[in-house]
């Protein structure tokens, strides 16, 4: 009976510790943490080379204060669950100046370092790295030189996350020629400039979310297949601010601007929840676009898109643009739905345009610009299109030219349909205003700010006027089920967590998944379901009556498939209790507690 007591006071006062820890940690941002030692400290060029040489798979080299003139190299891989780390010291800021080499290495981990150029590449990989990841580090340039910051060829399982970018004086700041399994999250590049593009990729199974993308010089993005394919992308809870030169700024290069914001040449690309604002003007803006599909020279297809649950607002080029530069193409089956489209108007005072002819010099919402594209098999579906200063905001070049929202769904019922043609108001859209005025102001901090100022008011048009992204095609019970349409869904590509998302509206049942084929529309799922032949399917994130535009960013989990580089095994408790926790990224990367499973911690003590 006494050891019955002393267990059960035991148990009630961890409990009890466990209540009061969950009521501290959820109400403030918590960065969670383990202990590890260094195998490696240094504080020098020299011993830095040392350790380069000497470091082995599970050890953790770390640098002190200081400016290292070589690059960070190891002469050995790590291994599974066991990663060779960079790190700084606790407290210290270092800085490499010359170019780390990460070719046909694998396992790495490189954490809080600064990285700055004299115009040579920062970092790079090859077709023999993967599992590598830069965290926490910060990029820099200060000389024209190599036409990659961060340069990835051909490589597999590469993260860049919670890192800052400057200037990069030439070409991109992260550059991408095949490979798969990329990761860019997190990152803050709201102070950044690249002469040509901030991420200019050309890979599969390619993630890019929760970033702050400002280029006031050139395109923020650049997503097309070259010479190698570009399937399966996933872009989403970004926030896409003054990007595109504004023809005011002193910018790198004699050409400064481009005729995009963002380049999706892709195929089976999910873009959503994104909010691209504020985009300028750019060059050759007759046909360029906010977001811009186009073929040209070996990008030779578009397909498979589903665009949806984003916000255009006050860009000065066309929102979404569709065009070719080429002969041979395949165009198929793009989707935009639920969208907010508004205000996209341009100021028509440039010299390069011709303004006599009325084409070259207006905005549209929607851009079809050339003819013989495959736009009868596209959907424009559930958005709010809408501009106070024309009612002809769509453009298709072989289907009636410039036409109202109204005579478009007319005109090409199959493809334009319950479209909204009332401007939306937004919670607080000045904070686009102020942030283009005093740009030094904003950062990677301020991503849920924006997010939250473009929900759309209790009064506004696109209120709960979004429509379900599927349907269920097939009555069944089981992990499996059958939709009419899976490209609007993702499994996380081995990279982070499956879309969780709600079927059904009378009874919703809610489940994450695990799986998904394109090919014969089928959705894996992570426990045993029924379903019924057209319950709809929402995402977890909108809720069952959701707003047209964005909503915000969920649940942000780390990724799966590089656990935490490992040199000494977490302490048992520590272990045990981090299962209890349920967290979420903040935009600084830090973890966000948000709940505890209190039966499956009283299982476990």
């Amino acid at each position: 009976m006494k050891h019955f007591l002393k267990v059960t006071i035991l148990t009630s006062c961890l409990i009890i510790f466990i209540l009061g820890l969950f009521f501290c940690l959820s109400f403030k941002k918590v960065k969670i943490s383990w202990a590890q030692t260094c195998s490696h400290t240094v504080s020098s060029s020299e011993e830095l080379k040392t350790a380069n040489n000497s470091v082995n798979p599970g050890e953790i080299v770390c640098l002190e204060s200081g400016t290292y003139n070589v690059g960070i190299g190891p002469s050995r891989s790590g291994a599974d669950e066991l990663y060779i780390t960079y790190q700084a010291v606790q407290g210290a800021s270092p800085v490499i100046t010359e170019r780390s080499y990460l070719d046909d290495k694998s396992y790495l981990v490189i954490k809080g370092i600064r990285f700055e150029s004299d115009g040579h590449t920062w970092v790079s990989t090859n077709a023999n790295s993967h599992h590598i990841q830069l965290l926490e580090c910060e990029f820099d340039s200060f000389e024209v030189g190599s036409y990659s910051g961060i340069y990835i060829s051909g490589s597999q399982y590469i993260t860049i996350s919670g890192s800052t970018f400057g200037k990069w004086m030439f070409g991109n700041a992260i550059s991408g020629i095949g490979g798969s399994h990329i990761l860019i999250e997190d990152n803050d590049f709201s102070q950044a400039i690249a002469e040509h593009g901030l991420a200019n990729i050309s890979a599969s199974d390619l993630i890019i979310r929760n970033n702050y993308f400002r280029n006031p010089c050139d395109r923020a993005l650049s997503l097309r297949e070259k010479s190698s394919t570009a399937e399966n992308l996933l872009v989403e809870n970004n926030v896409f601010m003054d990007n595109n030169w504004n023809r005011e700024d002193s910018c790198y290069g004699e050409e400064p601007g481009s005729e995009q914001a963002l380049k999706f040449n892709v195929s089976k690309g999910i873009f959503r929840n994104n909010l691209v604002i504020n985009t300028n003007e750019g060059k050759n803006y007759d046909y360029g676009g906010s977001l811009h599909f186009s073929t040209y020279e070996e990008v030779l297809k578009y397909e498979y898109n589903r665009v949806y649950h984003n916000t255009f607002y006050k860009n000065k080029l066309h929102a979404i643009t569709f065009t070719r530069n080429t002969d041979t193409w395949d165009t198929h089956n793009n989707k935009i739905t639920n969208n907010v489209i508004a205000e996209h108007n341009l100021i028509n005072d440039f010299t390069n345009i011709d303004c006599s002819t009325p084409d070259e010099c207006k905005t549209y919402s929607v851009y079809i610009g050339r003819s013989g594209l495959n736009w009868q098999t596209y959907l424009f579906d559930f958005n709010v299109i809408s501009d106070s200063q024309k009612d002809n905001v769509i453009y298709i070049a072989d289907g009636g030219k410039e036409q109202t929202v109204k005579e478009a769904e007319i005109n090409h019922p199959d493809q334009f349909q319950n479209n909204i043609i009332q401007l939306p108001q937004f919670q607080n859209e000045n904070i686009m205003y102020d942030a283009d005025q005093y740009p030094e102001n904003y950062s990677l901090e301020n991503i849920d700010d924006f997010f939250a100022g473009f929900v759309l008011t209790s009064d506004s048009s696109g209120k709960y006027a979004a429509t379900h992204l599927a349907e269920i095609t097939a009555s069944s019970t089981g992990t499996t089920i059958r939709v009419n349409d899976a490209l609007y869904f993702t499994d996380g590509m081995g990279m982070i967590d499956g879309d969780r998302i709600i079927i059904g509206s009378d009874n919703p049942i809610t489940v994450q998944i695990t799986n998904v084929d394109y090919d014969n529309n089928i959705l894996e799922v992570d426990q045993t379901i029924s379903v019924l032949v057209g319950d709809r399917i929402y995402l977890e994130a909108t809720g069952i009556h959701p707003d047209i535009g964005v909503y915000g960013r969920g649940n942000n989990s780390f990724p799966t498939f590089t656990p935490t580089p490992t040199s000494v095994p977490l302490p048992s408790f520590q272990q045990l209790f981090f299962s209890w926790l349920t967290t979420e990224n903040d935009q600084n990367g830090d973890n966000k507690v948000n709940s505890i499973d209190f039966g499956y911690a009283l299982k476990n003590l």
